[in-house]
């Protein structure tokens, strides 16, 4: 009623204006090819948003064929190579997706803004239960927001700065436990893991390592900022750290000084001190996967054995440079990785490790800080 009502009231102030607008300027031939050119103009206009809505129709129908598929794989193959055709036809000219195509390839149900924070996110994580989210800044501040008793303002339960608040450090990774009680942080300026409760108080700080000792081995922590740290799956009171000096290390959360096994990165480069840049259990807690970025490897070294060799290793799995990020999935012989420089996506299987089973391009990365992870049912 009210878009008609404005109508209306447009239409008669035009009327009026007509009476005051000249009529006999020009020829009728002149006008009337101006009215046909018009025409073609606005056909023309209308062409691409008429292709952009059949677009997004195919997408949508793209997705509800992928969703509704449930364990038809050839379905579900059919469907994404439906969406990623859609949207490179759409997107060719544009190096990255636009918002209103991740809408519709990315089932958003519901969302909320949750204010406190004015910096830039630079990790996120949930607790077991579901209840608590905690998030990680670039200026090395924490918020941990707590929504089994949060009212409508959203605002953030706890906020704190677990590192030297003049440093800034940006907050690299947050992990909680397996129980969903301890959280886990490193950052990208210092060697030392913390430890910390669901209230933001500091439970641990664990310890560095002997910067002038030039066999890592024989270091008692790291020597180099922290990259990555992840909780073993089975075992709460065990957790890894990875470094950009070599190695990834396993700790007893109960001690300051509790390292228990430190592994050295293999690497055909010679001098060079290596980032790693990620690592992870496998599901099982059997395997550490580890991800080498100047030269680009993936290794996979056996927990808690005290090898000197990896179990598996790809060298050059992506492109040397890039910052790897890696996640097992739940039946502990796949592997998916992620490279931020070669913008790619691989699966592995460790029963096949040579090349990928498959590989996922154009995914764009934003900074270093980009990785990925899985659903809980490991489908998406």
């Amino acid at each position: 009623t009210v878009v008609t009502g404005i109508h209306t009231d447009y239409m008669s102030l035009k009327d009026e204006l007509n009476k005051f607008i000249p009529k006999g300027f020009g020829k009728n031939k002149k006008k009337a090819a101006n009215d046909s050119s018009t025409e073609s103009a606005d056909a023309t206009s209308k062409a691409p948003q008429q292709r952009k809505s059949d677009s997004q129709s195919n997408q949508k129908s793209a997705y509800s064929a992928y969703a509704d598929s449930g364990k038809d794989t050839k379905g579900k193959e059919a469907g994404l190579q439906h969406i990623a055709r859609d949207i490179g036809d759409e997107s060719s000219d544009k190096k990255h997706l636009d918002s209103r195509l991740l809408q519709q390839t990315i089932p958003d149900a519901k969302n909320i803004v949750l204010p406190g924070t004015k910096k830039t996110i630079s990790t996120l994580a949930w607790d077991a239960t579901g209840d608590i989210l905690c998030g990680g800044t670039r200026s090395g501040e924490v918020s941990l927001w707590d929504f089994s008793r949060m009212d409508g303002g959203f605002l953030a339960t706890r906020t704190f700065h677990p590192y030297e608040e003049g440093q800034r450090q940006l907050i690299r990774m947050a992990r909680f436990d397996s129980e969903g009680t301890r959280i886990l942080l490193c950052s990208s300026a210092d060697p030392r893991a913390k430890l910390f409760d669901c209230t933001g108080r500091l439970i641990r700080e664990f310890k560095r390592g002997d910067m002038y000792v030039r066999d890592m081995r024989r270091t008692t922590g790291h020597v180099a900022p922290l990259t990555c740290v992840d909780w073993h799956p089975t075992n709460a009171k065990r957790f890894i750290t990875a470094a950009a000096d070599s190695t990834v290390r396993v700790w007893d959360c109960e001690r300051s000084n509790g390292q228990e096994q430190v592994i050295l990165a293999k690497t055909a480069l010679r001098n060079t001190r290596l980032t790693i840049s990620s690592c992870a259990y496998s599901a099982d807690g059997r395997l550490i996967g580890m991800g080498q970025a100047q030269d680009g490897a993936l290794a996979l070294w056996p927990a808690g054995d005290g090898k000197t060799r990896p179990a598996y290793q790809v060298d050059k799995a992506h492109v040397p440079g890039s910052d790897i990020s890696l996640a097992f999935l739940p039946d502990s012989q796949s592997i998916l990785t992620r490279g931020t420089d070669d913008g790619t996506v691989k699966l592995w299987d460790i029963r096949r490790i040579n090349s990928p089973l498959a590989v996922a391009t154009d995914i764009h990365a934003a900074g270093p800080e980009s990785n990925l992870a899985l659903s809980p049912d490991a489908r998406l």
